[in-house]
């Protein structure tokens, strides 16, 4: 990833996840998912230290922890998000952790089988095992938690929070996204041209819909969802003061 960091790309991208938590916290929309702005402000350190300390931009094992910290932060911000949604809609409530446990569950069991791990036969270091095996099936799971909660919000017309949305589908497009190419970097061209050119790019694009959500004002039909009343004081609880 060093060639696809050492970039402009790399900087405009730090910049705008800086202007998105700023946003965040300007607008008071951090009530609306609390770990956004810890995966935002991480991701920001972490990629800065990345670009001015070039030793660090060389260490795999720098890489490799952070990735992994990446990959379970996009979770964790998802499993908020749908936790929040549903947290006042019982019935829904139920599926929805059903289904994400069984996510979640499934995505486990894909690392333990990987290539090299849990004693199973593997090419290459425990670095190599990580990257190839086990970051793109974190990366695909996350994404299918992002699938799973879009799909059971639109199964019980839930009111999306459009913070949420763009949140959730730019996660999901952006996992999609890493994963394949990550998985095949080492014995495909195309794979490592996706993951050092196109990936970086499809992120920066991502988080700058981010900070526009994050600054953006919103407009009257959003602060008042078309749904009943009673339902948006549920499912968006953030809103009653305004």
């Amino acid at each position: 990833m060093e060639a696809a960091w050492h970039t402009p790309a790399g900087w405009t991208i730090v910049a705008l996840q800086a202007v998105t938590l700023a946003g965040l916290i300007r607008r008071d929309r951090t009530r609306r998912v609390h770990l956004l702005p810890v995966y935002l402000g991480v991701t920001t350190v972490l990629s800065a230290l990345r670009l001015v300390w070039l030793a660090m931009a060389r260490n795999w094992d720098y890489w490799a922890f952070a990735e992994l910290l990446y990959r379970l932060l996009t979770a964790a911000v998802v499993v908020e998000i749908a936790a929040r949604v549903f947290a006042q809609l019982p019935r829904a409530r139920r599926r929805m952790w059903a289904l994400l446990v069984l996510v979640v569950l499934g995505t486990l069991l894909a690392v333990w089988r990987a290539p090299g791990v849990a004693g199973g036969p593997g090419a290459g270091t425990w670095r190599f095992v990580l990257v190839v095996e086990v970051l793109p099936r974190l990366a695909f799971g996350a994404a299918l938690l992002c699938v799973a909660t879009l799909a059971l919000m639109a199964w019980h017309r839930v009111p999306l929070d459009a913070l949420h949305r763009a949140v959730l589908v730019g996660l999901m497009l952006f996992l999609i996204l890493y994963a394949g190419p990550m998985a095949s970097a080492d014995t495909h061209a195309l794979g490592r041209f996706v993951m050092y050119h196109v990936t970086p790019v499809a992120y920066l694009a991502i988080v700058a819909m981010w900070a526009y959500m994050a600054w953006r004002r919103e407009a009257p039909d959003e602060e008042h969802p078309p749904a009943a009343p009673e339902v948006v004081e549920r499912v968006q609880p953030w809103r009653r003061s305004g």
